[in-house]
Parts: structure tokens; C-alpha cells; sequence
């Protein structure tokens, strides 16, 4: 499964227009873990080059812009568990940002983009992380990623800063190149691995809830006293 499922619907304000494709083998969608991902961030950082990168292993020079969002799927094997990430591309344009709490609904992970070349798109992030903090699901993923770290030479956000910013917020960090597909997959099997963590958690919880709860008596092997029958007079 190393392509796996690929689906993408271009979406504008939540409404199918009814250009979905498949592409790629059947999948039975039972057998994995289904995960929303939602991208956010100024216009023009890459988050739709992203998406298609690791969605159809493409990069187009240039896009339309995102009406709304668009969705892309892509599956992943990760440690043996499978996950299915429905990526929501959300648009970076300020009217299209009252739009994005919606998006946020449910999701299981954000992806916060900013451009490595772009210093206003990185200093973006902190009000897009406010956002995202009081729009979406508490228990919500952020990774912070920071694109076109290929551009080197117009590098205006360095490493250091970018991770000194998510270490104190408490996010995850990588940089990628949606253009050369650098560290793309490496963000979604990180997104995995967040994930496992999780499900892993969530597991050891119910393990300690089930061996302190009350003991389960089996009543087979109880002898209860013989019941007197009273005689009718």
C-alpha cells in the first residue's frame, strides 16, 4: 500500500461540486483509522502544494486559489496501523477566514504552514494559532511546518526560530518542500506516529480502568441457599 487510496474533491464552503475522482485500488475503509487534517495559514505559503504532493506525488508551479477549501485523501501505514488522512486545504485569504472554524470541526490534526521565505507569513502563525486553539477540538494535534525550505538562499525564518516558537507553544515542528517533496512524507508519518501515541493512551487507560474496576463474580459457581417453599393450608 505504499501509494494508497487517493481521493480528492475540490470543495468550495463545504459543497461538493461534484468533480470527485478516485484513483488507486478498492479499499475496504473499515480496516483503518479515519483522521481529519486540516490546513491553515496565509495565502501563498503552500498548504494546497502540500496536500497534492503528498495526495498525488505532484507539484504544479501554480494554483487558483482556494475557494473555501478543497479535500484530498491519502492513506498511510504506520507501526503496522493503517490511517486515512482526509486533508482539508483551507484558503489563506482573509475573507475565507471566518470559514475555517467550520473546517476545524472534528479535527483530529492541525497543520499550521507558514513560508521559510516569508517573515509576515511566520509571524501569521501566532494569530492562526489563536485561532486554532479556540475553534478547534481540545485534544486537536498541531504541527507547525514551515515550506519551500528549499529556497535557502531567500530564507528569512531560520530553524532555530521557528523551533524555539513551537517548543514553547507545544507543537510539532518540520520543515518540508512541497516543490522537491523533501520531509513530505516524513510530516505524515510524524502525524502517524502522534496518533499511535494516542490510540496507544487511550489503550493503557482502558487496561487501568479495567483492572481496578469491581470484580466480575461468575453466578455458575455460586451455591445459593435452598429457597423453603411454603405449603398452601
Amino acid at each position: 500500500m505504499e501509494n494508497g487510496t487517493i481521493l480528492k474533491r475540490d470543495i468550495a464552503s463545504g459543497i461538493d461540486n461534484g468533480n470527485s475522482q478516485f484513483v488507486g485500488p478498492s479499499y475496504d475503509y473499515h480496516e483503518v483509522m479515519k483522521v481529519k487534517v486540516v490546513t491553515v495559514g496565509d495565502m501563498s505559503v503552500g498548504k494546497t502544494s502540500l496536500a497534492v504532493r503528498y495526495a498525488k506525488h505532484e507539484f504544479i508551479e501554480s494554483y487558483n486559489e482556494t475557494i473555501g477549501a478543497s479535500f484530498y485523501v491519502r492513506s498511510i501505514e504506520v507501526s503496522g496501523k493503517t490511517f486515512l488522512f482526509q486533508i482539508w486545504d483551507t484558503a489563506g485569504q482573509e475573507r475565507f477566514r471566518s470559514l475555517v472554524p467550520m473546517y476545524l470541526r472534528d479535527a483530529k490534526i492541525a497543520i499550521l504552514v507558514y513560508d521559510v521565505t516569508s517573515m509576515d507569513s511566520f509571524d501569521a502563525a501566532a494569530s492562526w494559532l489563536k485561532d486554532l486553539l479556540a475553534s478547534s477540538p481540545s485534544s486537536v494535534k498541531i504541527a507547525l511546518v514551515g515550506n519551500k525550505m528549499d529556497l535557502s538562499d531567500q530564507r528569512a525564518v531560520s530553524v532555530e526560530v521557528a523551533k524555539s516558537f513551537a517548543s514553547q507553544k507545544n507543537l510539532a515542528f518540520i520543515e518540508t518542500s512541497a516543490k522537491t517533496g523533501e520531509n513530505v512524507d516524513t510530516l505524515f508519518t510524524m502525524l502517524g506516529e502522534m496518533m499511535l501515541e494516542d490510540a496507544d493512551a487511550l489503550d493503557r487507560q482502558i487496561s487501568s480502568d479495567t483492572s481496578t474496576s469491581s470484580p466480575v463474580v461468575d453466578v455458575r459457581n455460586v451455591k445459593f441457599p435452598s429457597q423453603r417453599r411454603c405449603c398452601r393450608s
